[in-house]
């Protein structure tokens, strides 16, 4: 079950004391000379890499509402299993030296993606009165998104990469042929359990959920390589800002829709590993793994009778999300020069 809705934080940002400015100008500064020295050279390479993957994981909806005291309590929690989807797309890059350039797209197979838990905590505490579960499928999802990245030698087989980059991800999905149980009271306020046995069974019509997520990222890459055919890398990356839009459709009732605009600072993280076997200097058969994490995020809420609108911002009631999912990709590349 949905909700009420939100309010939205302000996020005021604080100037550095002028010695952390000038470092970090001079870090800016060396870097940019770094890479200007290396565009003045020769030996520009393209790639191009057609990808298979596999994702793995959940993404979270959440809703949080005032209590008598002011303080938001959680009210509801829709857990979106993405177990699995399975993605086709590619990727192109451009390298000169240590300077890398690589962007990619994907799209989804539409298939059944385990299920969707939606539970409620109606009376305001921690008695969750509400629960229902439901068929889960991804109707559509693509990404896109690009990285730079710059190669520090530290010897022939060792590279530090600092990187920084911008994704775009978009899913829809479908919960369906769901079964519910109901321990709240309306008309009292009061409730039981849902699994108590004066809990009511229902049938539920079914929900509606697409989200929007940018997030941007800089991270570091440790690259080693082996017998120059091996290579193996190890990242980690750090989202500073992260943008989500999600609207939610609850069929049935009211048939309200609910859209959630929110703002994550430092909120993601990306942990990878890839293994890369070169048969020679054109070609090479790639295995990446990588795990993302997104903290839960609050913001404003909205609500509509209508997915055009009008919206009404929610004066007492806030919006959430979250990410956790991980991914398995393959990729063969062909690397030529011009």
């Amino acid at each position: 079950m949905r909700r009420a809705n939100s309010s939205q934080n302000c996020i005021r940002s604080i100037p550095l004391p002028f010695n952390r400015r000038t470092i970090k100008l001079l870090i800016i500064i060396f870097l940019l000379v770094r890479i200007t020295q290396n565009l003045s050279a020769k030996d520009w390479s393209i790639s191009v890499t057609p990808l298979f993957s596999v994702e793995y994981g959940t993404i979270g909806e959440y809703v949080y509402k005032k209590d008598a005291s002011g303080d938001y309590k959680k009210i509801s929690e829709l857990d979106w299993d993405i177990k699995p989807a399975l993605y086709f797309g590619g990727a192109v890059g451009a390298s000169r030296k240590a300077l890398s350039i690589r962007g990619f797209a994907r799209g989804a197979v539409p298939m059944r993606s385990g299920d969707m838990e939606d539970s409620d905590w109606k009376t305001l505490t921690d008695l969750k009165t509400t629960y229902s579960v439901h068929k889960n499928t991804i109707a559509s999802s693509y990404a896109f998104g690009g990285q730079i990245s710059y190669a520090f030698r530290m010897a022939d087989t060792f590279a530090i990469r600092p990187f920084i980059g911008v994704d775009y991800t978009y899913i829809a999905l479908k919960a369906r042929d769901g079964r519910a149980w109901e321990g709240y009271d309306a008309l009292t306020h009061t409730g039981v359990a849902w699994n108590d046995p004066a809990a009511k069974p229902y049938v539920p019509l079914g929900i509606d959920y697409t989200r929007e997520e940018v997030h941007t990222w800089f991270g570091v890459s440790l690259d080693t390589v082996f017998n120059n055919k091996f290579t193996f890398a190890l990242s980690f990356a750090l989202s500073p800002y992260v943008y989500i839009q999600a609207l939610d459709h609850h069929y049935g009732g009211s048939g309200t829709y609910f859209a959630d605009i929110l703002h994550g600072w430092f909120s993601a993280y990306r942990f990878g590993a890839e293994a890369v076997y070169s048969f020679n200097k054109n070609i090479s058969l790639s295995l990446s793994l990588s795990w993302t994490l997104t903290r839960r995020i609050r913001g404003a809420t909205y609500n509509a009778n209508s997915p055009t609108g009008p919206w009404h911002k929610s004066g007492d009631a806030e919006g959430g999300a979250s990410r956790s999912t991980g991914e398995i990709s393959i990729g063969c590349t062909y690397r030529f020069a011009f």
